[in-house]
């Protein structure tokens, strides 16, 4: 691929389609390619200066990081398994305090999926915090949080051996849809499309409306 002048090497069969992008010269407004192949992208999410991604194979699954614009050459494994036949939760992948945390699938017919992490550096098995895990997850700088199928709010803190309960919003909540962090708040919708609520991340308090509508559809 050719942009902006500059030679943009997407690697060979064993790079599978990672490339490193050209480090002068390219043109801003080019997009510049990380991967383009055929194994499928179940996520990613980036930091400053690295990039991390769950990449689908057949029957199995690889957590790989690399410097942005160097992943064909300077991309490493920090973890791989074999893929569970149910379909991925989203959002799976997000970063908090140096472990990166994702909901896993649990099998075709499971009603909750599994909330694992790893450390950024790898791990040899992933750390399993949870088998409620449902839709929501956020990573921020005083943990990850998510809210399981029993309305939970949950907590892995940095450097804590179990997550610990946050606040039960089973009396507060219908059905949570996802999940955002802001300052001292986590936001979510809830019912879908009708509310925005929030609640303290240390959950002292209960939690507050934000805005009602007929169709919210993403927060």
């Amino acid at each position: 691929l050719a942009c902006g002048g500059n030679a943009v090497d997407v690697g060979h069969s064993e790079s599978q389609g990672w490339a490193d992008a050209p480090a002068e010269g390219a043109r801003a407004t080019t997009p510049q390619v990380i991967y383009e192949g055929e194994l499928s992208v179940i996520d990613f999410t980036i930091d400053d200066t690295m990039l991390y991604a769950l990449i689908e194979h057949q029957g199995t699954f690889e957590l790989v990081a690399c410097p942005l614009g160097r992943c064909r050459s300077e991309r490493t494994t920090l973890l791989s398994g074999p893929l569970a036949q149910g379909s991925w939760p989203s959002p799976p992948l997000v970063l908090s305090q140096g472990s990166l945390y994702w909901l896993g699938a649990t099998g075709e017919d499971a009603e909750s999926a599994l909330v694992v992490s790893c450390s950024m550096t790898g791990c040899s098995e992933a750390q399993l915090l949870s088998t409620k895990g449902d839709r929501t997850l956020v990573g921020t700088p005083e943990g990850a949080y998510w809210i399981d199928t029993e309305k939970a709010l949950m907590r892995m803190a940095p450097n804590a051996e179990a997550p610990e309960l946050v606040r039960s919003l089973a009396d507060e909540l219908i059905e949570p849809q996802r999940l955002s962090a802001q300052g001292d708040y986590l936001y979510f919708s809830d019912v879908p499309g009708e509310s925005i609520r929030r609640v303290r991340k240390d959950g002292t308090r209960p939690t507050e409306l934000v805005v009602e509508d007929d169709a919210i559809g993403g927060l």
